[in-house]
């Protein structure tokens, strides 16, 4: 358990930014454990720090050499504040994106307006909030076409289809 680095911290920066979710530092500090990305309220920083837990705080991601990946619980903390690279679907879809399915258009119910093609955007349920991780296969002025629009990266049910399975 450390403190990120300064060339760590930047990247990790970039990564909230690149999600609208610099907010999410307010009154919260960064640790690192090998190459996951922990909040934790900042008061408890300097006592994490000299008991060395095993782990701490909540995984809002992981770190590579070069980018900050987000972590499911890492969007979920970030969607209720953030609106960007957001797509909105609708009760069914939401359903069988849980169940690790792709995005059609015509599920798709809103998308804020700075999805590329490429992008990793979020699944949002009616509510905003995160479901899963998703990369955009086209821009959001095409979101609504008849077809796979966002490919699902990483949900939220993937937590059950893997302990149901043991």
């Amino acid at each position: 358990m450390r403190t990120p680095e300064k060339k760590e911290m930047k990247v990790i920066i970039a990564g909230l930014r690149y999600w609208g979710g610099l907010q999410i530092l307010k009154g919260r500090s960064i640790l690192l454990r090998e190459r996951e990305v922990l909040l934790i309220p900042s008061r408890l920083t300097d006592t994490a720090l000299s008991l060395k837990p095993y782990f701490c705080g909540v995984k809002i991601g992981d770190l590579s050499s070069r980018r900050f990946h987000i972590s499911l619980e890492g969007a979920y903390l970030i969607s209720k504040f953030s609106n960007r690279k957001k797509v909105f679907v609708n009760e069914k879809a939401e359903m069988l994106v849980l169940y690790g399915r792709d995005v059609f258009g015509t599920s798709v119910i809103d998308s804020t307006k700075d999805i590329r093609e490429n992008d990793e955007v979020m699944i949002c349920n009616s509510l905003g909030e995160a479901i899963a991780i998703g990369r955009a296969r086209v821009s959001w002025d095409r979101i609504k076409e008849d077809r796979v629009v966002v490919t699902n990266l990483r949900d939220r049910g993937w937590y059950t289809r893997e302990c149901g399975t043991r």
